[in-house]
Formats: structure tokens, C-alpha cells, sequence
């Protein structure tokens, strides 16, 4: 209980967000409203997105290796590995401990959203889109985002999200193996030498004549600018 004399909750956290005394720490309570806000937001829009997807989009192919690739499984099992880590590491919340309603509520919640949308998502993608969908290139930041925030709250302060005496060690490791696995699936989706659309897409698309959507940018591309990297290299040419 003296990890957490006097600390602002509810929603009144996102008017205080900083630990109390000035400490150079989140308000734990802000950060569980944060990941509560991230699963919320990502939820309704990823099951608008997966219920279009499935009611209105076009398969191309099948989910099987030969149609997707490698690739494909490797990244998809690196989702399911996020979420099997995450719902351990969501074990540690105590029931009995103060704030447990408000930790349970935001990590059972990431952890619906990453086994009920965003890994059936990452295994549909590629036989329904010729790009990365802009849903799953801008979960994985802000999810890393909020891991990191977690691994700095959890090990180098004196507000702890999750924190047990008996299992600091595991945690940490734990909380280590989240960021850079999330970051390695966001590298995954993104990348162009990696992820690639079902071969029936591609082929389908190419007799359509709609090659070039295969080559549109995706959502990080249009961010950056850096789809722009290509014709500002042939222009200097």
C-alpha cells in the first residue's frame, strides 16, 4: 500500500498523469486508463473493419502456406506469441491488490482485442488485401508505445503497474520480450520484402490490369512521406 499513498483515479488521471511528489513516473492509473482507451478504440474500429472485410470483401485464394507464404505463418505466429505472453503477464494483476479493477479491466481488455481481432486479422489479411492494413501498421506502435511505458513504470520508479515481489524478474523479462516482439511483428507487417498479398491476389489483380494497387503505400508510407523516397532517387537520376 506505500507504493500508492495518494493517487488521482477515474478519469480524472488523464488531468493528472504524472505520479504525485513530482516524481519522474506515469500515474499508474493514467497508464491502465491508456491501454483501456487503446483496447476500446481498436476494438470498434477493428470489428467494423473485420465484420466489412468478411461480409463484403473478396477472397482471394487459400490460407494455406503455398497461397500465403511463410512469412505469413511466421508473423501470425508471432501475434499468437504476443498474445499467450500478454495474458500471462495479465496474470500478475492481483485481485486483491488496490486499483485491480482498473488493471484487470485494461489488460483483459488489450487481450480480448489481440486474440479476438487482431490475430484473426493478421490471418486474414493477405487473401483479402493487395497493402498492409492501416488498423494492424498502427496497433503495433501504439502497443509498443504502451509496453515500453510499462517497462519504465514497472522497473525504474516507484508507481508499479503490475508488480510482484516473488516474480519481478519474470516480469521485467517478460515485459522485454512484448516490446521486441511487437516491434519485430510491426517490421513484419510493414516491410515489403516480408509481407506479401496471397498469390491468387496477385495474379488476379495482375490479368485485372490492377497491378498497381499492389504497389499503393500503405498507411505509415502516406504518413512519412517516404513512399516518396523512390520517385525523388529516379528524379536525381
Amino acid at each position: 500500500m506505500s507504493n500508492y499513498p495518494v493517487l488521482v483515479c477515474g478519469l480524472r488521471a488523464f488531468l493528472h498523469p504524472m505520479g504525485p511528489n513530482k516524481e519522474n513516473a506515469f500515474n499508474p492509473c493514467f497508464v491502465t486508463w491508456l491501454y483501456g482507451v487503446f483496447a476500446i478504440v481498436t476494438f470498434v474500429s477493428g470489428f467494423v473493419y473485420l465484420f466489412h472485410t468478411l461480409r463484403y470483401g473478396l477472397r482471394y485464394g487459400t490460407y494455406s502456406p503455398k497461397d500465403t507464404g511463410l512469412s505469413h505463418y511466421i508473423r501470425v505466429n508471432s501475434v499468437l506469441l504476443h498474445v499467450i505472453l500478454f495474458l500471462y503477464l495479465t496474470s500478475f494483476n492481483s485481485i486483491h491488490e488496490r486499483l485491480a479493477d482498473h488493471k484487470i479491466f485494461a489488460f483483459g481488455s488489450v487481450s480480448i482485442v489481440l486474440l479476438f481481432l487482431i490475430l484473426p486479422l493478421h490471418f486474414i489479411e493477405t487473401s483479402y488485401r493487395a497493402i498492409p492494413s492501416d488498423l494492424l501498421l498502427l496497433f503495433w506502435p501504439g502497443l509498443t508505445l504502451l509496453h515500453l511505458i510499462s517497462l519504465f513504470q514497472d522497473n525504474y520508479t516507484n508507481w508499479p503497474v503490475i508488480k510482484s515481489v516473488e516474480y519481478d524478474s519474470q516480469i521485467k523479462v517478460i515485459e522485454f520480450f512484448l516490446i521486441g516482439n511487437s516491434i519485430s511483428i510491426f517490421w513484419m507487417e510493414f516491410s515489403k520484402d516480408i509481407w506479401r498479398p496471397n498469390s491468387e491476389l496477385t495474379l488476379q489483380y495482375t490479368k485485372d490490369g490492377r497491378a498497381e494497387k499492389l504497389c499503393e503505400p500503405n498507411v505509415i508510407e502516406t504518413i512519412t512521406f517516404s513512399w516518396m523516397n523512390e520517385l525523388i532517387m529516379t528524379s536525381y537520376k
